[in-house]
């Protein structure tokens, strides 16, 4: 039904998005009008229907409700004549964020996003007019959801979303800022309406801490016990928060009782590092240098991601033509609405990828702003020139490695050049690598860890060949001393049978003692040291496609040492090297020794690696089967124990070989320490290798097939009782 043509500018004059227009303008709007008329009950429009046109309400009144995650509706505003309705789809064309339905009889007039695009072309200010009228509904929108999942307003409790609206603080925390540190006024507890938050238990260095994302909570104990803060709490990435006070929440039961349940499992579980943790929703992926390979690792990584939950890909250009052909001014109205905008496509899908550009563009920071993780993309076949881009604070680099490339290259040099801790390699071609990106940035990879224990780790290889059986895709692996000769061969070639042939190359006893004259070592070392060239070459850490760490102990300065980068064999080596038995590893000035002495059991090192995602166990650290005990004086001369050997064994004295002594004395430091970081592991399997000593290499079938029925066995009832997603 066509409205009156005298009357169409008088009516946009009405509205208060459009009362400031001149008469030309509103003559020229009022040609694009048209009528429809709703009775009670008829739906205007329903969320998460496709929006090409805006409303604005002519006579009667509209209900505008959101279905959250719980599926009732939420009634969270009611629409008189003069009010606007489903601006959004004039700018970007995006989802219905809500459904509007008529309540009694009511008539709409409206305007197509396409005859909006054409008079705001020629109107400036315009669309940022309809934009700042706009903001404080979409941000009620938001809210909605949150408000009915916290306490619990059904689609009849309209004036409670209101009064709890009018309760609580909207507020805006931009990436890097904080909300709060130790020792300000804990005046109320917030949620998270949109966006990412870290939170620092404690400023000593090495604290654990968490993230907390869209939905949940922090600063509990705000409202249980007010005081004043004692974490610090900073935005990972731009986000809106509900500043909800203590006598809000203390009207609503049943929300003092989640947040007291929310704090107790925070105070009494084990913290776990973060950085790789769920809840993961925006990427932004930026080049690192000019020609950087950004959509090509987007076109790798897409598909994984679409396996996973929708995926939407956002490019400047997409953005920009939704907001009129630029992108909006920092600080402006259409900026309010972009991040509303982002906010509610995030909502929509289950991931959003952000296109960035090089440099310091206003998109490039937009994305940097808007992601939970920013990574850096580079060409690893392309030399790190000066033109390179240093990583931003926080972001990961990903390398794209040429088609068909066996080994990673350049890796070392990339890190050094972007400043990147932390780095994900990517085949072109084939797409190798990109499963594991997903997991590792979603908290889903799989960490495989292994103990020291001399011969007996033979049975960790058991344990390999029962996972490769069950297709359970490993995505980074540590280990000490045995176990870190396992690790790191495994890292390099994704093979049970390489890690065998490796680990009984080592084994070998004419490699393994190559006897010398006492004064350093019992021996000299080289045989295992060319074993070591000979298994990993010239390969560094960081050229592995499986992420990779070993610890070795530092001798005199007594601490452990992590090695994350740097060549494998040398990493191996240092790990391996028993005090007494083979000599110290010396690197850089310092004397390293077999990583047992600190820690004979690193869970805790791939803890920090995966953050949220599955540690897998292997322990071959076993107590040995009870023996009679030792009987002999405070002196023992070396010919009398030699002789023991000449007498008939049950006339024999006994006494410990030095090469026992120095290999139970090396893990005797760190059992206690094993024992706690087993706690934090999702899975520990404790291979039955008590029988075997720690130096019957000889003994390496027995103890591979040992490993691999145990592990197998533990392995299939762990994955029966729904432990870890399907393979893959």
């Amino acid at each position: 039904m066509e409205i009156d043509p005298s009357a169409r500018a008088e009516l946009l004059a009405s509205v208060p998005t459009f009362a400031d227009l001149d008469a030309g303008t509103l003559r020229s709007l009022a040609t694009e009008l048209d009528e429809q008329r709703l009775a009670d009950g008829d739906v205007l429009m329903r969320q998460g229907e496709q929006g090409e046109a805006l409303y604005f309400v002519t006579s009667g009144e509209l209900e505008v409700a959101v279905t959250g995650s719980s599926g009732r509706p939420v009634i969270v505003d009611s629409l008189r004549v003069g009010a606007v309705i489903g601006e959004m789809a004039l700018l970007a064309g995006n989802r219905r964020s809500a459904t509007v339905t008529a309540r009694g009889p009511a008539s709409v007039a409206r305007f197509s996003r396409a005859a909006f695009d054409r008079l705001a072309e020629n109107r400036p200010g315009l669309r940022e007019r309809v934009i700042a009228s706009i903001t404080p509904r979409l941000e009620r929108v938001q809210l909605a959801a949150v408000l009915e999942q916290w306490f619990g307003v059904g689609g009849d409790d309209d004036q409670a979303i209101h009064n709890l609206q009018e309760a609580t603080d909207w507020l805006r925390v931009p990436a890097g800022g904080t909300l709060y540190r130790p020792g300000d006024e804990a005046d109320g507890m917030y949620i998270v309406v949109s966006g990412r938050l870290h939170v620092r238990p404690s400023e000593e260095e090495g604290t654990l801490g968490y993230t907390v994302g869209r939905g949940e909570s922090i600063g509990e104990l705000g409202v249980l016990g007010g005081g004043r803060r004692s974490q610090t709490v900073e935005a990972v990435r731009d986000s809106h928060l509900l500043h909800v006070p203590a006598a809000v929440v203390e009207a609503y039961p049943a929300v003092m009782g989640r947040i007291a349940r929310t704090a107790v499992a925070r105070l009494t579980t084990p913290l776990r590092p973060d950085h790789h943790g769920n809840g993961l929703s925006t990427l932004a992926l930026v080049p690192a240098h000019r020609a950087a390979p950004v959509r090509e690792v987007v076109a790798l990584l897409e598909p994984v991601l679409r396996g996973s939950g929708q995926t939407l890909v956002l490019d400047e250009a997409s953005v920009s033509n939704a907001f009129g052909g630029s992108l909006p001014e920092r600080g402006s109205a259409l900026d309010a609405s972009l991040t509303h905008w982002l906010n509610e496509l995030e909502a929509e899908n289950d991931y959003l990828i952000l296109l960035g550009d090089a440099g310091d563009s206003a998109w490039a920071e937009r994305c940097r702003r808007q992601a939970d993780v920013v990574l850096l993309v580079a060409a690893a076949g392309a030399p790190p020139s000066e033109g390179v881009v240093p990583a931003p604070p926080g972001a990961q680099l990903v390398l794209l490695q040429p088609a068909g490339t066996e080994r990673p290259i350049q890796t070392a040099a990339w890190l050094e050049r972007t400043g990147a801790t932390e780095v994900h390699h990517v085949r072109a071609g084939d797409g190798y690598g990109a499963p594991r990106l997903f997991r590792r940035l979603t908290g889903r990879a799989v960490g495989l860890v292994f103990s020291g224990g001399g011969a007996r780790g033979y049975a960790h290889i058991g344990l390999l060949r029962a996972i490769e059986e069950l297709g359970i895709e490993i995505d980074m692996v540590a280990g000490t001393s045995m176990g870190a000769l396992i690790a790191g061969a495994y890292a390099l070639s994704n093979s049970q049978e390489f890690v065998e042939r490796g680990a009984v190359m080592f084994g070998d006893r004419k490699r393994l003692i190559d006897r010398t004259l006492p004064v350093v070592a019992l021996t000299k070392s080289h045989g295992v040291t060319q074993t070591f060239m000979s298994i990993f070459g010239d390969v560094r850490i960081e050229d592995l496609w499986m992420p990779f760490v070993c610890v070795s102990a530092n001798l005199f300065e007594a601490v452990p040492v992590e090695h994350r980068s740097g060549l494998v064999w040398e990493a191996v080596r240092a790990s391996t090297a028993i005090p007494g038995i083979f000599t110290p590893f010396v690197k850089d000035g310092a004397l390293l020794v077999d990583g047992a002495v600190m820690n004979a059991f690193p869970v805790d090192l791939m803890r920090e690696l995966v953050g949220e995602g599955t540690v897998i166990a292997s322990s071959t650290m076993a107590k040995s089967p009870p023996r009679d005990g030792y009987d002999f004086g405070p002196s023992v001369s070396g010919w009398e124990a030699l002789a023991q050997y000449l007498r008939p064994r049950k006339r024999r004295r006994r006494y410990p070989t030095m090469v026992k002594t120095l290999m139970e004395a090396t893990s005797v430091g760190s059992k206690h320490q094993s024992t706690t970081t087993r706690t934090i592991a999702d899975l520990v399997i404790e291979l039955p290798v008590k029988d075997f000593g720690k130096l019957e290499f000889h003994r390496h079938e027995e103890l591979v097939e040992l490993g691999y029925q145990h592990a197998l066995a533990a392995l299939r009832q762990w994955l029966a009782d729904g432990a870890l997603a399907a393979p893959g």
